[in-house]
């Protein structure tokens, strides 16, 4: 009996030798194999996740159900999870510490983002973590690299007064011209650090403003802009360059503020980058001031597995920062054209756009190809329909102009390229309209891109090249209008009808009082507006009024939703805008008689002084464009633009607006176009 006693006691000892006591339920699967292969001694990088975390959902649901405005919101949001984690942490905290005192535990670092702990522990330290009750899981802290070397093809030199052509390709030039520059914003990297002497963007550095600490973050403590490469500073740039001293254009939204963490060099694993992005949401840790990153960029990979990138630290990361108004942009990778060959951790799938991926097509060819090294989708963490896809959009990136180290500038190729693009697109957005979140912004650009490639969404481009533009459009109330014609009538009034509907990206209401018609008669500026008046629903209507001459006419219309975001159609105007002519034109069909072809008569009388008739002919329904130039070339007026029955028609134009001399007229009918010349003399 005593012998079996002793083999017993002696085989218990050896299983729970071989077997030593952890609960791996709680490990990565990632973590157990590196645990089960390392001396208990033998120390690995990880991250703890608490198991009482602040509720972000049920946060999100209570403050929509309480209307909070986006700036409220975010300040309570940033709050609870500030609280979650001093209520939650001290004690692991402490056990870590006390290991620490033994070298058993280096490099401890805590996170309210996600109330989680990173540590360097020994492997018998992280089995005895794995079994406390208020550890939900401990993966492994694995390294972060930049996606595959990008391609620097020349060093250039400045360009005066020059807008690269990527900047024009999604439409950015368009929102400068209206007056939208990214004011009011703060870009954020999270790179090789940036030249903070580099003249593109050394005057726009917040850190000007604000303690330096408050505007740059680095895990070797410098305390001013620095680098390893030239890979942060070419990404800043196409954010938010532009050179003052010589109007060097090469930054999307080169109104922006810019802040920047340095990740290579100083903070080469996962809890770098949680820490980066704790710190873009508040960097002078005061919930109550609205500091934080209007977006941030991000051109670098994580080594995670599938199972880690799809459910692990960047997941839980990436909805807390949506959460709280922080949009993220990632360049997609540079491992294609293999399908499935996005790095992670852009493959994480939670909506549309929580982990918003950027592909790389050639901005400088009209066609706008896919770089092949562009890395391409299905995405690895799974999903069904648009969840499925990668990248989300895409972007200019092959040989794009961008600074370099001071005071240089140069090309670079690689989706780290073309985030920034799409980066600095969410900031213009903001600049427009600050009341919306990080995810509106997002969402605009997907679903306002120019579809490419396949049609539909696709695994290459995704929903297509960006379009800042129209995504700027898309944010506001949709206005839809017919545009006023040509009449012969001058005694006016002139009625304008609009109807209005909810943006799908905002769902907000218009702003009745907001709903105005800007006009101006006979003038190249449009001055006038009144307020228009709601009819039925969204219907609202305005009247021009006539002065009984013949005159041209200008007009176009705005409008506001409840969270300020403003609406016009055109969408471009007072750039461009709605025209129309009075008592120019008369229109009469001379015979109900079938035309056997398509004519353009010589006008009567000729020369003219102020009317004469021109007479055409169309031989089947058509569209018809009748119109008038004067001697070089411009429009002076446009007669006919419709669709006409088979006929003979005769037109009556009255110059007694117009200077003598000689005009040009032009009928296009189908395929039929011809030009008459005609005298007005006074």
């Amino acid at each position: 009996m005593k012998k079996f006693i002793f083999t017993l006691l002696i085989f218990i000892l050896f299983v729970s030798l071989a077997y030593p006591q952890y609960n791996r339920g709680k490990m990565t699967d990632q973590l157990a194999d590196i645990i089960t292969l390392y001396d208990n001694t033998e120390k690995v990088r990880i991250i703890v996740h608490l198991s009482d975390k602040f509720d972000v959902d049920g946060f999100m649901v209570k403050a929509k159900t309480d209307n909070l405005d986006k700036d409220t919101r975010t300040s309570l949001l940033l709050d609870g999870l500030k609280d979650k984690a001093r209520q939650t942490q001290s004690s692991l905290l402490n056990y870590l510490r006390y290991n620490g005192s033994l070298n058993r535990v280096t490099e401890i670092k805590d996170f309210w983002i996600i109330n989680a702990i990173s540590a360097y522990a020994e492997a018998e330290v992280i089995k005895q973590i794995s079994l406390r009750g208020d550890v939900s899981y401990i993966e492994v802290d694995n390294p972060l690299n930049f996606d595959d070397e990008n391609i620097q093809e020349a060093v250039i030199s400045n360009s005066i007064n020059g807008v690269e052509i990527g900047l024009k390709a999604i439409k950015a030039d368009v929102l400068w011209k209206l007056g939208i520059t990214g004011e009011g914003t703060i870009v954020m990297n999270v790179d090789s650090g940036v030249d903070g002497n580099h003249p593109a963007f050394n005057y726009k550095w917040r850190g000007l403003t604000v303690p330096w600490y408050h505007a740059w973050y680095d895990a070797a403590g410098t305390s001013f802009p620095t680098y390893c490469t030239n890979h942060g500073s070419h990404t800043m740039g196409i954010m938010c360059g532009l050179g003052i001293a010589t109007g060097d254009t090469v930054g999307v939204s080169f109104g922006s503020k810019w802040i920047a963490a340095r990740r290579s060099c100083s903070g080469n694993y996962t809890n770098f980058g949680i820490s980066a992005f704790q710190w873009g949401m508040d960097p002078d840790s005061n919930s109550s001031t609205r500091d934080e990153a209007s977006v941030i960029n991000c051109s670098w990979n994580s080594s995670d597995p599938t199972g880690n990138e799809c459910n692990g630290t960047f997941k839980a990361t990436l909805i807390t920062l949506e959460a709280a108004g922080v949009p993220v942009v990632w360049s997609s990778g540079n491992s294609g054209p293999g399908s499935s060959s996005v790095t992670a951790p852009k493959n994480i799938n939670t909506n549309i756009v929580n982990a918003f991926t950027v592909g790389a097509l050639d901005g400088n060819n009209v066609s706008y190809p896919i770089a092949s090294f562009s890395s391409r989708g299905p995405s690895k963490c799974g999903g069904t329909g648009s969840l499925l896809i990668k990248p989300e959009v895409s972007a200019p990136g092959v040989n794009v102009r961008s600074s370099l180290l001071s005071p240089s500038y140069g090309t670079m190729s690689g989706t780290s390229m073309a985030a920034p693009h799409a980066a600095g697109s969410v900031a213009l957005l903001r600049s427009f309209a600050p009341a919306i979140t990080g995810k509106m912004a997002l969402l605009a650009l997907y679903f306002s891109a120019t579809d490419l490639g396949t049609a539909g969404e696709d695994n290459t481009y995704g929903m297509g090249m960006i379009n800042v533009y129209n995504a700027m459009r898309l944010l506001g109330l949709t206005i839809t209008h017919t545009q006023l014609n040509d009449t012969i009538i001058t005694a006016g009034p002139y009625r304008v009808r609009i109807e209005l509907s909810n943006s799908t990206v905002v769902n907000a209401n218009p702003n009745p009082a907001s709903v105005k018609l800007f006009w101006s008669r006979n003038s190249s500026n449009i001055t006038d507006s009144t307020v228009m008046t709601r009819d039925t629903g969204n219907v609202y209507y305005a009247d021009i009024a006539g002065n009984g001459t013949p005159s041209n006419y200008k007009y176009f219309i705005r409008a506001f939703d409840t969270l300020g975001i403003r609406a016009q159609l055109p969408g471009d105007a007072p750039l461009n805008y709605f025209t129309f002519n009075t008592g120019a034109t008369s229109i009469g069909i001379n015979s109900d008689e079938i035309p056997e072809r398509y004519s353009l008569l010589q006008n009567y009388p000729n020369p003219f002084n102020p009317e004469t008739n021109i007479t055409y002919t169309i031989k089947n329904r058509v569209f018809v464009s009748l119109k008038v130039y004067d001697a070089i070339g411009r429009e002076a007026v446009s007669i006919v633009n419709s669709v006409q029955e088979a006929g003979s028609y005769t037109v009556k134009f009255n110059g007694l607006n117009f200077r003598s001399g000689v005009y040009f007229y032009r009928l296009k009918a189908g395929e039929f176009s011809e030009t008459k010349s005609m005298i007005l003399l006074k």
